[in-house]
């Protein structure tokens, strides 16, 4: 018996600054009816979870945005994101938003 491909999700996960202020916007999915769901999504502004207690595991989709004000506007910033399924899939990334750029952004996704 052959070993099943793992479903990807899709995902969108944008962070954008603009001065003090991190605009991080998501659209996350699996597809419908299948055996893939997602099991966990954070993301990351200088170590901070922005959603809290927003996502719910068990979902095929998750798509909205949330902002985040910097304390320290003056200093680089770390993004990040962390996604898994419910079949053993996960994905984890990071970058960093520049301080010296007034509006920066960085873009994560899978084709």
């Amino acid at each position: 018996m052959g070993q099943r491909s793992l479903i990807v999700p899709k995902y969108q996960i944008t962070f954008q600054k603009e001065d003090n202020v991190v605009r991080a916007s998501y659209d996350l999915s699996v597809p419908v009816g299948g055996p893939a769901l997602l099991a966990d999504f954070k993301l990351y502004v200088d170590g901070n979870n922005l959603l809290k207690c927003e996502f719910q595991p068990g979902q095929t989709a998750f798509k909205s945005s949330v902002q985040h004000v910097l304390t320290h506007s003056d200093k680089d910033v770390v993004v990040g994101y962390s996604l898994a399924t419910n079949e053993g899939w996960s994905k984890d990334d990071h970058d960093t938003l520049r301080a010296a750029k007034r509006y920066d952004d960085i873009d994560f996704h899978n084709p």
